[in-house]
């Protein structure tokens, strides 16, 4: 790869370590971040690279941007793989910085929401019943195949019989937007903003911190507030105070709207997780990373009574913190 980025950027790089998953490179007192983006389309990329300038430019100093190669273009093709280089905001080091999540992420989506720009493929807000019913089409689909033929080992047996639970909890989850967006009106904060793909709980890594445009999208705010809930938990963080505090200091900044809250418990109800861990599966024909999905499969499976009591709790903390008891509860789940 060090012979690619001399041709494609004319760097002298050596290869210098991981940052998350991904090739970091050094050339000279500068750091690089090597990002595959073959799962991504050309418009979303360029408006990635686009996002990633404006933050620069407003002087946020934790950006990884992009940069173009000798050609002008953001994108790049070695090795039979599509790839941006993102140039790290300072030296990958592993000193301590001190900043609090909650407080860190309400100051980026304040920004985010002020972009001067349209945004247009990374647009996700409003779309999420849309893109949730489409997921569960097509894995069911898919399950239908795979109990027609017998599942076969450990994980196939799994998945055909946990699947027909996640469609119900998956139709509640649509059902509560659905009845969401009819109850309750949006104010002016659930306006959108550029959020994170996955905002999982070390997404920020504050002993490595920057912030990479390759995982961004432009949704409501509540997006990155749950997945980071969500992370949390199957990350055995799972604690109600760890939550309230992770609150406390975001509506520090960004008050939530009651129907912040009702987007939020939707999203959380929707098991991204069970998808993610069937879909990785499935995409991978690495056995120790087929391993890693089995184990997460068996450990979610394992733990679905106390995730129901999660998910009650949290509703208890919704109705408490909109100061609303007639939030709608979900039978199975008290």
């Amino acid at each position: 790869m060090n012979q690619h980025l001399q041709s494609l950027y004319n760097l002298n790089c050596n290869k210098s370590g991981i940052f998350r998953s991904y090739d970091t490179f050094k050339s000279r007192d500068s750091s690089y971040l090597l990002v595959p983006v073959s799962h991504l389309e050309g418009n979303e990329i360029e408006e990635m690279a686009q996002l990633g300038d404006y933050f620069l430019h407003k002087g946020d100093q934790q950006i990884a941007g992009i940069v173009k190669n000798k050609r002008g273009e953001v994108v790049s093709k070695a090795e039979d793989s599509l790839f941006v280089l993102l140039k790290c905001p300072y030296e990958i080091d592993t000193r301590q910085r001190q900043h609090t999540v909650g407080l860190e992420l309400a100051k980026f989506h304040r920004r985010g929401k002020r972009i001067p720009f349209p945004v247009q493929s990374l647009v996700r807000i409003g779309q999420w019943k849309t893109l949730w019913e489409k997921r569960l089409d097509q894995l069911e689909q898919f399950w239908a195949m795979k109990v027609k033929s017998q599942p076969n080992g450990q994980f196939e047996k799994l998945f055909a019989e946990s699947f027909p639970y996640y469609v119900g909890v998956t139709e509640n989850a649509i059902q509560y937007l659905v009845d969401t967006e009819l109850d309750e009106q949006p104010t002016e904060v659930d306006g959108g903003t550029v959020c994170h793909h996955r905002f999982f709980s070390s997404c920020w890594d504050f002993s490595q911190y920057m912030r990479l445009p390759t995982d961004w999208v432009y949704d409501h705010p509540s997006r990155d507030l749950v997945e980071w809930v969500r992370s949390s938990y199957w990350n055995n963080h799972r604690t109600m105070e760890s939550l309230h505090a992770f609150v406390n200091d975001y509506e520090s900044i960004n008050p939530l709207s009651p129907f912040s809250w009702r987007l939020f418990y939707s999203r959380l109800l929707f098991p991204v997780h069970y998808f993610e861990c069937i879909e990785g599966y499935y995409k991978s024909d690495n056995e120790e990373e087929q391993a890693n999905r089995l184990h997460e499969l068996q450990d979610m499976l394992n733990k679905t009574d106390d995730y129901e009591n999660y998910l009650k709790d949290v509703h208890f903390y919704i109705s408490y913190r909109t100061r609303k008891r007639d939030l709608p509860k979900l039978h199975w789940i008290g």
